[in-house]
């Protein structure tokens, strides 16, 4: 069971004890989405002041990799998808209001090793 609060993704089992909690360097901004090979992905908010960042977790919680979406990107709710080929799809924003300019980025992601940033 996977869960997350404030900046801390978490594993717990069926019984309720925890497995582990990872540490995300800024609120949680993204739902959590988990692969065909059971690695989760969970991005934090981002904001003009903090990068978002987009985290490829192993089940035992250990970091594989994290990819900075960049300054200025927010990242919101259920804004993350993944593909049959294993391709991973962000909407992100670059902030509120009618100015405000939306954008769907697509990352390549190799799940244990590196992830590419395929539109930006």
């Amino acid at each position: 069971i996977l869960f997350r609060t404030g900046s801390y993704l978490y594993s717990v089992n069926y019984e309720g004890q925890l497995n582990w909690k990872f540490f995300l360097r800024d609120a949680a901004g993204s739902n959590i989405i988990i692969d065909s090979e059971g690695v989760i992905y969970n991005m934090t908010w981002g904001d003009a002041n903090n990068e978002a960042i987009l985290y490829s977790i192993s089940c035992l919680g250990k970091v594989n990799w994290e990819l900075s979406i960049g300054l200025g990107y927010r990242c919101r709710g259920n804004s993350m998808a993944i593909s049959g080929d294993g391709s991973l799809f962000i909407m992100v924003n670059n902030g509120d209001g009618p100015n405000s300019i939306s954008k769907i980025l697509k990352i390549l992601a190799n799940s244990l090793t590196k992830a590419i940033l395929m539109s930006h």
